[in-house]
């Protein structure tokens, strides 16, 4: 039974969050809860954002002066993710500790993938939607079109174990 489960892992891949409420600060303390110390400044962001707080890969990007409205948005590509994690390991905190912080603060998802790595092929890719139930084909969509795809979240949340397990 160990063996299936190291041939057939769920990862997060990345994350991207926005707070309208939280400045980079409230972000580093109550998000992340890492010391300001360990995050460096940047002058340069992206999407229009005009810096970045930048710590192992992990972005904290923040607005324009002129155009606070924006938020602070936490950006984790999938390296950031895994360096991520062993950061919540030290600090006795899940993926789930993690979203439901976030979710606490009012942030709001704009992306969240989940990669699943399949090492011992129980589907070729192309069959797998055959294989699905509608119900989580639906799902599926409802995560990438609904207008409440925060409430989708939470609800999600719910139904996953309390320690992090998928």
């Amino acid at each position: 039974m160990d063996n299936e489960k190291q041939e057939l892992d769920a990862v997060i891949d990345w994350v991207q969050v926005t707070f309208k409420e939280l400045d980079h600060n409230d972000i580093m303390n109550y998000i992340l809860q890492f010391d300001k110390e360990l995050m460096t400044h940047e002058s340069k962001g992206r999407f229009r954002y005009a810096g970045k707080w930048v710590f192992g890969g992990i972005e904290i990007l923040t607005p324009p002066n002129d155009y606070l409205e924006m938020g602070f948005h936490i950006y984790m590509t999938g390296s950031a993710c895994r360096s991520f994690e062993i950061y919540l390991r030290a600090q006795k905190r899940t993926w789930f500790d993690f979203f439901r912080d976030c979710l606490s603060y009012n942030g709001k998802f704009t992306r969240l993938d989940i990669a699943i790595d399949d090492r011992k092929p129980y589907l070729e890719i192309r069959e797998t939607g055959q294989h699905l139930h509608p119900c989580c084909l639906l799902g599926s969509l409802l995560m990438k079109k609904h207008k409440h795809r925060q409430s989708i979240l939470k609800q999600y949340l719910i139904h996953f174990d309390i320690q992090g397990n998928i």
